[in-house]
């Protein structure tokens, strides 16, 4: 199976197979670099499908997606922006903190594959019409006792962007429990909501389409559709097979 595939039809086994085979070491190096909070247990292969000890919050999320439409480049995010007194004295101005942690090339080719989710995958919900990326997420509940029969998700996401903005949608119960249990998954709800935000944030905004850097030479998202016999495949082989990531 193509990483182009396991993504965007959320199939977990080829992501864990390929943190595993980089080092757990690695993946930690970089979701330092992008500003995910990580926990001391946190150094294992269930981190590849987002299975965090504390977890993240969509702040963080959002921070970090930010990487992909600036080609690599991760600006810290913040509230404020600028303070100013009435006499239009400066009290406060945050200076853009920049951290490169990728190749341009490189982060424009998981843009590539992360629009290939909206066109093809599992976050059709989110398509806007216009140039857009983003990735699905669902959590299972935990396998205690107390869920054992219940069938739903302890939360869902929709993370995604456009070369113009970044929105993160978490959907869920601040208390889990048996009788709070969400019945959404990130390509449900979460996307809808994610297109509807977008949608009103860019309605005046000229529609544009992601930077190209110099150093890229692959085949651009419209051109790279994936082979139809192989997606028959997936779909016939993952047909009823519950989903972690999502």
């Amino acid at each position: 199976m193509t990483l182009y595939n396991a993504l965007i039809h959320s199939i977990n086994v080829p992501a864990v197979a390929l943190l595993n085979e980089i080092g757990v070491e690695a993946g930690l190096e970089f979701l330092k670099k992008t500003g995910i909070p990580m926990h001391k247990d946190d150094r294992n292969l269930s981190i590849a499908l987002g299975g965090y000890t504390e977890g993240v919050s969509p702040l963080e999320m959002a921070q970090a997606y930010s990487v992909f439409p600036n080609l690599g480049t991760m600006y810290k995010a913040h509230a404020i922006t600028k303070i100013t007194l009435s006499t239009g004295e400066i009290q406060l101005e945050v200076a853009e903190e920049a951290v490169e942690v990728m190749k341009p090339e490189n982060a424009y080719t998981m843009t590539q594959m992360l629009m290939g989710v909206i066109s093809e995958g599992t976050g059709k919900n989110a398509n806007l019409n216009r140039p857009v990326a983003g990735k699905t997420g669902t959590t299972e509940l935990p396998s205690t006792e107390a869920f054992e029969g219940i069938s739903g998700a302890r939360d869902a996401w929709f993370v995604g962007y456009t070369p113009e903005l970044v929105t993160a949608v978490w959907v869920g119960y601040d208390k889990l429990d048996p009788e709070h249990v969400m019945e959404s998954a990130g390509g449900n709800h979460p996307a809808v909501i994610f297109r509807e935000i977008m949608t009103r944030a860019l309605l005046n905004t000229p529609v544009s389409s992601f930077t190209k850097p110099k150093n890229y030479e692959g085949t651009d998202k419209k051109d790279n559709k994936p082979n139809k016999e192989e997606n028959e495949k997936t779909d016939n082989k993952d047909k009823g097979k519950k989903k972690k990531g999502d």
